[in-house]
């Protein structure tokens, strides 16, 4: 029993193997066969071909005779059917094709004295087909309708077949006036495929493409065209219809903006006459549409202040004949703009006693008066240089917003009319400007040129926060005025003291506020951290204000009000830019202190004014990026300065200049003749060559010669990292804090001693 249980589940395991590996071409084993029949398959399969007839041959051999039962005969048969003992060949021939896109599986039985064996017989799949009626790119042609116009095809005889699902679909968007359908077909079924069109409603012939595809890629495409419709249009100017007849009337002669509607089922342009350069469009041109379209008429001012003029336009539509509309356009007599009338006021005020130095009163076109540019009815420049002009300059010029450029240089301006220094019953003082405050509402102006006049007093504080105060500010544009020395250059290279012209004399003068409005911006002002970004604790920014210690950069203030002391450091703020010129008007400024002890890279940069170096009793630039020569500023360094400290400025350099000692190494008479303690910094430079110690050391610490009495805690130590090139660095400070020696024996003995242990130390001299 349990031999026979394991015979039958052996043999269901055969078949089951045989059925589950369909594509083993492998031959099969005659020992795995029943006991007792030996049968043996070359392979274990029958593959046969797509189409119908095709066949697939199979060799073996058996231990009996046999037969073969076919399961469907109708797909396919064998021959022969049954056989005797010994070699077999049997041919399978498929009786239909296998139109499906995939494999077909069925099987015969070979049955040897009462054994059966299944063989599998496999009818290949189908190659994927999509066959419609009509060729791609078979071209449908419509009337503008939508009837069909292509004489030798029948839309109705349009159909496509396939063996796998299929679709049809417009291929553009854009092509959505095509309606083709159905859209999906199922395999094996010859649908019909509809083609119509919508009605052409535009002027210019459309053409489309719809497709027939499958989904592995293979598809038809198909053209479809329609004709044109007839073209179709409306101008309207409000409710007036514009033609060859009709135009546009009435347009202001002050210029305008016009707007017309143009509906047209055409693309269209719309273009000037070659004339009428004072015409524009806004659109230019536009496509076709069924909702209409706003144009703008844009129209310039009629210079022509006694006659109106007229032009023509054109509109082109791109129907098959191209059609053209001429429209004429008239414009009244010119106005005068209302700036020109309001800039013709202040002829008389500007001219002064000088009389006819403008041509504005006896030029009617004002476009060719002397010195100024308007567009569009707006001044914007206005150029009256060398002039003669004797008057004032009038307060109303702040109306005139559109103004790029104001210059009224090299006349003979006077300040304000009736503007003097106020002092209010509490004491406090305003200061009345020289120049009219209302030129701050001229946002646009880029070019302001007032110098070469007979200006003097105040320049308002507030212009100095103008966008554009560091395009229009420099000295030689707007200070010097008439009398005044405006040649202000010096070479920063050269190690002789500048005995120029000194901007705090000049007639025209900035406040003290306007001094500290001044340096903020051009010392980068939104950097000066420890400050609120809106200014807020900077006081004297958008204000006139009693200035005092404790206020941005304001460390001391004497009893008038003017600023001694500047500082800028400990707060964390960090600069950017040049040291301006406008601080030299300042002359009670005697300490500068400008820090950059975040050392972030926002540093002042370029040079320091010399009259700057030669006021200044206390200067303090660490980590900043001057480019000076170091004799430049030792040589115009104040004689009672006590501190000068250019530390890690990195771009310090030059040679000292030897000419300052004597063959001894002492100070040559009238050379450097500093009268107080002096306290000296420029390490981290690059001074490009050295001198001999002695030298240096009494180069940077020499003092008015004092007695030995005076000299009392007043010994300085100064000090030179040994260099031995040029590329290396030189390191020079000083300090205080050595103890006071009272006699010349101590110094002589401590000298003597300091040197011997110390030979590359620091050295301690005397003050001679």
């Amino acid at each position: 029993m349990n031999k026979t249980f394991f015979k039958s589940f052996f043999f269901m395991g055969l078949v089951a193997c045989m059925f589950s590996c369909k594509d083993d071409d492998s031959p099969l084993d005659g020992g795995n066969t029943p006991q007792g029949v030996n049968v043996r398959f070359d392979y274990s399969q029958a593959k046969l071909g797509r189409s119908q007839g095709s066949s697939a041959t199979l060799n073996g051999s058996s231990d009996a005779d046999w037969t073969i039962e076919v399961e469907d005969d109708d797909f396919f048969s064998v021959e022969p059917m049954s056989g005797t003992a010994g070699d077999f060949t049997l041919t399978v021939t498929a009786n239909k094709g296998n139109t499906s896109t995939e494999k077909v599986y069925s099987k015969f039985i070979f049955n040897a004295s009462g054994r059966k064996y299944p063989v599998t017989v496999i009818h290949l799949e189908d190659e994927i087909r999509l066959e419609p009626s009509y060729e791609a790119e078979t071209v449908f042609s419509f009337d503008q309708e939508g009837n069909l116009l292509s004489p030798d095809l029948n839309v109705k005889a349009f159909t496509a077949t396939s063996n796998i699902e299929w679709t049809v679909k417009t291929v553009n968007e854009a092509d959505s006036w095509i309606n083709v359908g159905p859209e999906v077909g199922e395999k094996g079924e010859n649908l019909p495929i509809d083609v119509n069109v919508e009605k052409n409603q535009f002027a210019k012939e459309r053409t489309g493409k719809f497709e027939v595809r499958v989904p592995e890629g293979t598809s038809f495409q198909y053209t479809v065209t329609q004709a044109a419709a007839a073209l179709n249009y409306a101008i309207k100017d409000g409710g007036s219809e514009l033609n060859n007849q009709t135009g546009v009337t009435g347009l202001d002669g002050a210029g305008e903006t016009h707007t017309i509607t143009l509906l047209a089922n055409a693309d269209w342009t719309i273009t000037p006459a070659n004339d009428a350069a004072w015409l524009k469009f806004e659109p230019s041109a536009g496509e076709a549409s069924l909702e209409p379209v706003e144009v703008k008429v844009i129209v310039e001012p009629n210079d022509d202040m006694n006659a109106g003029r007229e032009a023509s336009f054109t509109v082109t539509f791109s129907d098959k004949s191209a059609t053209a509309l001429k429209i004429s356009v008239q414009q009244d007599k010119g106005e005068m703009p209302e700036e020109v009338g309001k800039l013709k006021e202040l002829e008389t005020e500007l001219e002064g006693n000088n009389a006819g130095a403008l041509n504005w009163s006896e030029e009617a076109d004002y476009n060719k008066w002397t010195g100024v540019k308007f567009e569009a009815g707006k001044l914007v420049e206005l150029s009256l240089a060398s002039k003669g002009l004797n008057g004032y300059i009038p307060a109303a010029i702040g109306q005139f917003t559109s103004l790029r450029v104001l210059d009224l240089s090299n006349n003979d301006l006077k300040a304000t009319l009736g503007l003097e220094d106020v002092t209010h019953p509490d004491g406090t003082k305003a200061y009345t400007p020289a120049i009219p405050v209302e030129i701050k509402n001229l946002k646009e102006l880029k070019s302001f040129k007032l110098s070469g006049n007979n200006i003097s007093g105040t320049f308002p504080s507030d212009l100095v926060n103008h966008p554009h105060y560091r395009d229009w500010a420099a000295m030689q544009n707007i200070y010097p005025q008439k009398g005044d020395n405006a040649d202000i250059s010096y070479d920063a290279t050269k190690a002789v003291r500048y005995t120029g012209p000194d901007p705090s004399t000049w007639k025209l003068k900035l406040t003290q506020v306007g001094i500290l409005r001044a340096m903020y911006h051009a010392m980068g002002g939104e950097n000066w951290k420890g400050y609120n970004a809106d200014g807020s604790d900077i006081a004297w920014l958008n204000e006139e204000v009693v200035l005092a210690k404790g206020q941005a950069g304001i460390n001391a203030v004497n009893a008038t009000g003017v600023v001694t002391d500047f500082k800028l450091d400990a707060s964390g703020s960090t600069v950017g830019g040049q040291i301006p010129e406008e601080c030299l008007m300042n002359k009670s400024l005697a300490k500068f202190q400008v820090n950059n002890t975040a050392n972030c890279g926002f540093a002042l940069t370029g040079s320091i004014h010399p009259l700057i170096l030669q006021r200044l009793k206390y200067l303090s630039f660490n980590n900043h990026s001057f480019d000076m020569d170091i004799n430049f500023i030792l040589s115009n360094l104040n004689n009672k300065v006590v501190n000068v400290l250019f530390q890690n400025s990195k771009a310090i350099d030059g040679e000292i200049n030897t000419d300052y000692l004597k063959v001894d190494g002492t100070i040559q008479a009238g050379k450097l003749n500093f009268a107080g303690f002096l306290n000296v910094g420029f390490s981290k430079n690059k001074l490009s060559a050295f001198v001999h110690l002695r030298h240096l050391v009494l180069l940077l610490s020499h003092c008015t010669p004092l007695t030995q009495s005076s000299a009392r805690g007043r010994y300085i130590n100064s000090r030179v990292s040994r260099c031995h090139s040029p590329s290396h660095a030189i390191t020079v400070w000083a300090n205080r804090g050595l103890s006071a020696m009272t006699n010349s024996t101590k110094n002589t003995n401590a000298r003597r001693k300091h040197a011997s242990a110390h030979r590359a130390r620091p050295v301690c001299l005397p003050l001679k």
